[in-house]
């Protein structure tokens, strides 16, 4: 547990100074180069945790895992982690962090047009305060750059589809990859 723990810590503390970091190494590199070296890096570290569990787990991938794993890839990576990426060079990176953050909101919109999961009241109260918490943090009257704020809504957009597409091709395929898995193939071989 300790491990585990340890893990989440450091994923979380990466993360959250990303935005420093990409700002900072954006003079040095295009936003689209600084995205193909950060996907490449946690890819070529997490291939062999994927590929041992795997094994340990007598799991083969067919072509509907890897259809899926390149549609959420694109997504996420192409698409969502690049606007990501211009956002930053264009706005300040704790705002686009903040507009980034609303992800869930657009993931839950998704959830119900393409899961068709139920949207109770708390869900509802829930997404109502969540845009007005940004709208107050980012405060709409004094942007200076609207490129910077599209892009990143537009990032947290397609990132919260990502997440409901990520969901729906689990629910749909034989494979069932989550995070228990991870965690017991970390906590082995750690």
């Amino acid at each position: 547990m300790r491990k585990t723990v340890g893990y989440i810590s450091f994923a979380t503390l990466m993360f959250s100074l990303m935005e420093i970091a990409l700002k900072l190494a954006g003079g040095a590199f295009d936003p689209i180069q600084l995205n193909l070296i950060r996907f490449a890096i946690g890819g070529l570290v997490l291939l062999p945790i994927a590929l041992r569990a795997l094994k340990k787990q007598h799991r083969r991938l067919n072509w509907q895992d890897l259809r899926l794993f390149g549609l959420t890839g694109f997504v996420c990576v192409i698409i969502s982690m690049t606007l990501y990426q211009l956002a930053i060079v264009y706005s300040p990176a704790a705002t686009v962090a903040v507009l980034f953050s609303c992800n869930p909101v657009f993931a839950l919109i998704f959830s119900y047009l393409i899961l068709h999961e139920r949207l109770g009241r708390a869900n509802i109260i829930s997404v109502v305060i969540s845009v007005i918490g940004l709208l107050v943090i980012v405060n709409p009257t004094h942007i200076k750059n609207v490129v910077g704020l599209t892009l990143a809504v537009t990032s947290a957009l397609t990132f919260g589809l990502y997440s409901i597409i990520s969901r729906y091709g689990s629910q749909k395929t034989r494979f069932k990859w989550n995070c228990n898995d991870l965690f017991y193939v970390l906590n082995r071989n750690g």
